[in-house]
């Protein structure tokens, strides 16, 4: 019984022995140490001031950490803005998705942009209550952004069957899909998405060459490919060219060996097909130093998807 407290001093004591090391050390080394910690430590010891006056740049990092180590700390904590539906879709959890959702809701004026953002997340994970009722264009496009291809289906009526073939209707009813959800799906390299649109529709409108340098410029090799063979897209000497200046030799190199169409054939989805005897690019001999380290500016950006 007379043990009994000195135990529980001893406790105490040693639980206390940490937080005395470190108050004990130099300000200058528990800055250092701090310094070195990531934004959220130095967030919550104090180190930021105001999060809303900073950078934009170091406002996205401060919620794509906190999303991505799950931060049990208070979001309201955060920047008031939304750090982008790219950073938003990173959400792994059903806890974080419900937190975050929480957190704008009680930001009228910020509400929307973080809705967005959440969505693409609950897409990527399948979370289809929390994706809500989408049809027609805006499931193609948030599949498409959110590499969710069982979202297509819910693009056509029920009814809807596969690709009768190009025109502006598919499966009798008006396609829903437009170029711009595909070069998406390409940038991104969603392969299983341009799998399960080009199952539902063949539009000429929507399989551009624009697809395919999306995709080229992405290195996206399987997409590259699928595009070629089952879109009839034919590539050029500058989608090959576009591919290595981007470090992606491996899409040049299928560029300029597979067997294509001429380079100006029909870019849509015609009934030309793969002319197996056609022309080759000639090989990655015809890459010249120039064409090869040219700086092709597409508004294309050098990113992959973060999705992936």
């Amino acid at each position: 019984m007379a043990t009994a407290p000195l135990a529980g001093h001893e406790e105490q004591a040693h639980q206390a022995e940490p937080r005395s090391h470190w108050t004990r050390l130099p300000k200058e080394i528990r800055d250092m140490v701090v310094g070195m910690a990531g934004l959220l430590t130095q967030l919550s010891v104090g180190w930021i001031g105001d999060v809303n006056a900073l950078p934009w740049p170091v406002q996205r990092a401060l919620w794509a950490e906190a999303i991505e180590c799950e931060w049990a700390g208070a979001l309201d904590l955060l920047p008031l803005d939304s750090p982008g539906a790219d950073v938003l879709a990173c959400v792994r959890s059903r806890g974080m998705h419900a937190r975050i959702a929480r957190r704008a809701a009680a930001s009228a004026g910020t509400a929307a942009p973080f809705r967005d953002g959440l969505r693409l997340a609950a897409a990527r994970n399948g979370w289809a209550d929390l994706v809500g009722a989408v049809s027609g264009a805006d499931a193609v496009a948030i599949a498409a952004e959110a590499g969710a291809a069982w979202l297509v289906a819910l693009a056509w009526p029920r009814d809807g069957a596969a690709a009768s073939g190009a025109g502006p209707a598919c499966g009798g009813t008006r396609c829903p899909v437009a170029a711009l959800h595909v070069e998406a799906a390409c940038q991104h390299g969603f392969l299983a998405v341009v799998e399960a649109i080009g199952a539902r529709c063949a539009c000429a409108r929507a399989w551009t060459l624009d697809a395919l340098v999306a995709a080229a410029a992405n290195g996206h090799l399987d997409v590259v490919v699928w595009l070629v063979r089952n879109r009839r897209i034919a590539p050029s000497l500058f989608v090959a060219a576009l591919a290595a200046s981007r470090g992606h030799k491996h899409v040049a190199d299928w560029l300029t060996s597979a067997s294509l169409p001429r380079a100006d054939s029909s870019a849509g989805g015609d009934d030309s097909g793969i002319d197996t005897d056609g022309e080759t690019l000639g090989g990655t001999e015809i890459l010249t130093d120039e064409l090869a380290a040219a700086d092709f500016d597409l508004g294309l950006g050098d990113t992959d998807s973060d999705f992936e």
